[in-house]
């Protein structure tokens, strides 16, 4: 029985507090202190486009170097002998990894691509 009354009181605590949420939410409606969602979000995504674009952690450009363009595409066409599919998803995984690469704040170091390739080749 003592469980069924706490049940009822947690139960009461919540509709207590969803009702002054409601309350205040028709309060901020009713003085005026409300925006229209598109106009916040807006406002929102042009700032943190800014600070990507501008701040700390602004992308990196990831570059490929002609020797590993070349190694990259060897591994390529050694899976295409066998299943010219799975070359193409290799690929396409290894440009959405690499891709990643440019959100890693504060960059990551010089990296050899046979050896970033090699831990996909693993999923072969």
């Amino acid at each position: 029985m003592a469980i069924r009354v706490r049940l009822l009181q947690e139960r009461e605590a919540r509709f207590d507090a969803l009702d002054a949420a409601i309350a205040w939410g028709i309060a901020d409606v009713d003085a005026g202190r409300v925006e229209p969602l598109s106009q916040v979000f807006d406002r929102l995504e042009a700032k943190y486009r800014e600070a990507i674009d501008t701040g700390p952690g602004a992308s990196m450009i990831v570059v490929i170097s002609d020797a590993a363009e070349a190694e990259l595409e060897a591994i390529g066409d050694w899976i295409a002998e066998a299943n010219p599919t799975r070359a193409l998803s290799f690929v396409l995984e290894l440009r959405r990894r690499c891709e990643a690469l440019s959100d890693v704040p504060g960059g990551v170091p010089v990296m050899n691509i046979s050896a970033f390739a090699g831990d996909l080749m693993g999923t072969i």
